[in-house]
């Protein structure tokens, strides 16, 4: 297994382990996410179920994570999958129709990673949330 493979591996492992509680969910996934790329889709539900670790955190429920734990797995989670979808972007050609939906794609990695990377420094849970879901 590639480097990148096992921290993927380990990073949906986590996230999966965080939804074995019952939780309320903000954010469900459905087929109408899927990609067609099946790392991409696994990563996604990936983020998914971190993203729904934020509720239980922002109203204290027993079984919440701890804040800092779960943005540092977001913030590694979020890494991982940049890399692994832009991977597959290089793969493409950068000309024609394509080119502005991969550049405006880009952008949107770079502000929400921007986002993550600046979570928990001087918020609350409940403001993490709304900057994830936003």
């Amino acid at each position: 297994m590639k480097g990148r493979d096992v921290m993927e591996e380990g990073a949906l492992m986590a996230a999966q382990e965080g939804s074995k509680e019952r939780l309320p969910q903000v954010f469900f996934w459905n087929d109408n996410f899927a990609t067609g790329f099946e790392v991409i889709d696994r990563q996604h539900r990936g983020l998914v179920e971190l993203v729904n670790r934020l509720p239980a955190l922002s109203a204290g429920l027993p079984g919440a994570p701890d804040l800092a734990e779960l943005l540092s797995e977001q913030r590694s989670y979020v890494a991982v999958h940049f890399a692994t979808e832009e991977g597959l972007w290089e793969r493409l050609p950068h000309a024609g129709p394509l080119a502005p939906l991969l550049s405006l794609h880009e952008e949107e990695h770079r502000d929400f990673a921007r986002k993550v990377a600046g979570m928990g420094r001087s918020m609350g849970p409940g403001e993490v949330g709304e900057i994830v879901l936003s």
